[in-house]
């Protein structure tokens, strides 16, 4: 998780397990506990205070979010606008559009991969929220229900890839009969994206991961709601956002994996 130490160069890190035979497994850990989590930082928490110790500077400078952004997009993924939108872009343009009070919820799979959380940003930490549960896919509607019920005075956005989107497709009632503000954006590549990099190195063809979607914005429409199909990029620039179940079918490039860009 620490990317063998680069992400946290000169970092002091501190790992906590719960069970004694677990192996450590963090980059160069200087400090291990036995215990759970949330009561082991409390501890070290108060133990810092009756010490008197205060808060230390952190050295050199950080980057902006902006520039953390650019960096991401300038990377060269191979994408051709005729195979369909870059994933990146359709990140940063909802990122911008998207009411700043959003609840951003995702699934997993290949199109949410690391660039996602990079691109499309929350107010805090509590209004993110991400189904990677296990490595799988499917996971992100139901987590986005939960979230658009705890919070109705705050519209939920989901991020969910077409594969997995339709492993949990029948939930959607839920945002009809509970009268849900939720937003569903579909990163379309028409197939189920995650399983190329498996097929790619055995010279494999990939029609047999291949799969449609029905009609979005007639399904949109049959659990009462609105929704589009987003293929170009002013098509995306013009997007407005209509309170209530929205689904966003956004076709892009399957050929562009967005965990390149990380």
């Amino acid at each position: 998780p620490t990317l063998g130490g680069l992400m946290f160069d000169g970092a002091k890190i501190v790992q906590i397990e719960t069970d004694a035979d677990q192996p450590i497994r963090a980059s160069s850990f200087e400090l291990g506990f036995i215990g759970d989590a949330k009561e082991v930082v409390e501890a070290l928490t108060a133990e810092w205070r009756r010490r008197g110790l205060g808060e230390r500077e952190v050295s050199g400078s950080h980057p902006k979010r902006g520039d953390i952004q650019q960096s991401v997009l300038d990377i060269e993924l191979d994408h051709d606008p005729k195979r369909g939108l870059d994933p990146r872009d359709v990140f940063v343009e909802l990122d911008r559009k998207l009411t700043p009070n959003r609840i951003v919820v995702t699934d997993n799979g290949r199109m949410m991969g690391n660039a996602l959380p990079t691109l499309v940003g929350a107010r805090d930490a509590e209004s993110w929220v991400t189904g990677t549960s296990f490595g799988c896919v499917g996971q992100g509607l139901g987590l986005a229900i939960g979230a658009a019920t705890a919070h109705p005075d705050r519209p939920t956005v989901l991020f969910a890839g077409d594969g997995g989107f339709m492993m949990s497709l029948q939930s959607i009632d839920v945002a009809r009969t509970a009268d849900l503000d939720l937003t569903i954006v579909l990163i379309n590549d028409e197939m189920l994206g995650s399983e190329a990099k498996y097929l790619k190195p055995l010279g494999l063809p990939l029609d047999i991961i291949s799969a449609s979607l029905p009609d979005v914005p007639s399904l949109a429409r049959l659990f009462g709601g609105e929704g589009v199909v987003i293929e170009l990029p002013e098509e995306l620039t013009a997007l407005e956002f209509p309170k209530g179940l929205f689904m966003i079918d956004v076709r892009v490039d399957h050929n562009v994996d967005v965990r390149g860009a990380w």
